[in-house]
């Protein structure tokens, strides 16, 4: 008797499901629902799940239409996942390797983990006060500092407080990121007469007197040291440095000056259109 009950029943709801069975349109119009109702992960999921069973179905384009719009408005929470298990990925790996491999350096590493929790790009110089050598120059490689143009006179106060605490001998790449930065926050200072005589008395104490002596020294420093991308800023500089210094504003008429600066700049393959003059 029992059998016979279990039997009827499987067989009914067999039938249900036949007498019932979900069709395209009904995934389709699931989908755009969820879309409408600004559920985005669901909708995208119910799209997909239209497209895979349906490939050839005539609502095919508008289901690809939702299914990107629907993609595109979860990008930045799925960026954000998958940048976070990277990070987990790489802090697994520093655990590993500092008790495997102790004698390694794993400064980058741990920068690395350390920027991704940090959203916004430090603010202030005084930010990377703390920063150690080996921490900075992996900051400063990453663009992670504020626009030393923006506030040249903090940058430079910043690079003598920290050189206060840093007193030991630096890697040279880190002193070319150093002295582009320098350079670029000097290069401001010389651009804007009314802003250099009235810091003239803190930047004369800080030792960046004569400014463009200070300038110059910083470019050619950079340079000496730097990888192609910081040789390239420095060479811009040193090149709008020698117009402005030679034959003051641009004219069109007027062949490029030949210094050392325009030789490197010509041999890196120089896109003159887009030349502009470093801020």
């Amino acid at each position: 008797m029992k059998r016979r009950t279990y039997l009827f029943l499987a067989v009914f709801v067999i039938c249900c499901s036949f007498g019932y069975a979900i069709t395209a349109l009904d995934v389709f119009n699931e989908g755009r629902r969820s879309f409408d109702l600004g559920r985005w992960q669901e909708s995208k999921e119910t799209f997909a799940r239209f497209m895979a069973t349906w490939p050839e179905h005539k609502l095919k384009s508008e289901a690809l239409y939702y299914f990107s719009l629907a993609s595109a408005r979860t990008l930045p929470e799925r960026a954000r996942e998958y940048s976070d298990s990277l990070v987990d990925e790489i802090a697994a790996a520093i655990g590993t390797l500092s008790a495997e491999l102790p004698d390694k350096d794993l400064t980058e590493l741990k920068v690395a983990v350390k920027l991704s929790g940090n959203r916004s790009m430090p603010v202030t110089w005084s930010e990377l006060t703390a920063l150690d050598p080996a921490e900075l120059k992996h900051y400063l490689s990453r663009g992670w500092h504020p626009d030393p143009s923006a506030t040249p006179i903090e940058m430079l106060f910043w690079e003598t407080s920290w050189r206060k605490k840093n007193t030991s001998a630096i890697e040279p790449d880190l002193t070319a990121s150093i002295a582009l930065l320098k350079a670029r926050a000097l290069w401001q200072i010389l651009l804007s007469p009314l802003s250099l005589s009235a810091n003239s008395g803190i930047l004369k104490t800080w030792g960046y007197w004569p400014v463009h002596t200070c300038f110059e020294k910083e470019v050619n420093q950079g340079f000496k040291y730097g990888n192609p991308d910081i040789k390239r800023e420095l060479a811009l500089l040193g090149y709008h440095y020698d117009c402005f210094r030679n034959g003051g504003f641009a004219k069109a008429d007027v062949s490029p000056r030949k210094s050392r600066w325009y030789t490197y700049l010509s041999e890196r393959g120089l896109n003159l259109q887009e030349a502009w003059c470093p801020r």
